[in-house]
């Protein structure tokens, strides 16, 4: 792709984990940098918003991924919970592609809930993950 020079092949990491066996579908990955936060918003009496924002802007990571294997799913498993890398898993250190910027940049994320769903596809036993979101502290 023009314009991709510093692109590896991976758009998310965790320790070794690129997420690569099953890739995260193209559709389902969403890379949200600089979410601005407020502490407070309050309307004045003349009805203008007043809006304090917070001086951090996280980012936010979407991904959704194909049905997998239980293997490909156990070891997507260990990532998310830190166990590739000894980190808690509300405190992962994850690498990140930002298309903004062509680069890599790592951050401290934690994620929200790793919900499997057993089901057969094309008649094999296999799991659907849940939409997972890495939200940067």
């Amino acid at each position: 792709m023009a314009g991709m020079t510093n692109y590896e092949g991976y758009f998310v990491k965790i320790g070794d984990c690129k997420f690569q066996s099953p890739a995260i579908k193209r559709e389902g990955y969403t890379l949200n940098t600089r979410i601005v936060q407020v502490t407070d918003n309050q309307v004045t009496a003349s009805g203008k918003s007043v809006i304090k924002p917070l001086p951090h802007k996280p980012t936010k990571i979407t991904m959704e991924f194909p049905v997998m294997t239980v293997e490909e799913f156990q070891y997507y498993a260990k990532a998310f919970r830190g166990e590739l890398t000894t980190e808690d898993e509300m405190f992962l250190t994850v690498e990140y592609y930002d298309l903004e910027k062509d680069v890599y940049k790592t951050g401290t994320f934690y994620h929200t809930d790793i919900i499997p769903h057993p089901v057969i596809y094309e008649g094999e036993f296999k799991i659907l993950l849940d939409t997972i979101s890495l939200v940067e502290h």
